[in-house]
């Protein structure tokens, strides 16, 4: 199970989106960790697991991990917002003109 919170608003519940965690065999002992990958869209969760939900703002969250039955465990990390996209244009240089060419003209 994962939950993200930041303070006592509730963002992000894998109870409400199932498909969000791959399904797989994994072997749990209480010595190590294991490391399970999850993707968050960076949206908040509801009870249909909706995409029409709004999008977490940049701050600091909690994300608690546990396995069925286990001690849940926090970890505390910052949602950044995202850096803009720089566009440039290259606009092509005009070519130079010789001195034979000026003459030609004028």
């Amino acid at each position: 199970a994962v939950k993200i919170t930041s303070g006592r608003d509730p963002i992000w519940f894998s109870s409400q989106c199932p498909r969000s965690i791959k399904k797989q065999d994994l072997v749990l002992r209480n010595t190590e960790s294991t490391d399970v990958e999850v993707v968050w869209s960076s949206k908040r969760s509801d009870e249909e697991c909706s995409s029409q939900t709004a999008w977490a703002m940049p701050g600091w969250y909690h994300v608690e991990v546990a396995a069925l039955g286990g001690e849940p465990s926090d970890m505390q990390f910052q949602l950044t917002k995202p850096e803009s996209e720089v566009i440039t244009k290259t606009v092509p240089a005009e070519p130079k003109k010789d001195k034979q060419d000026r003459k030609n003209r004028g």
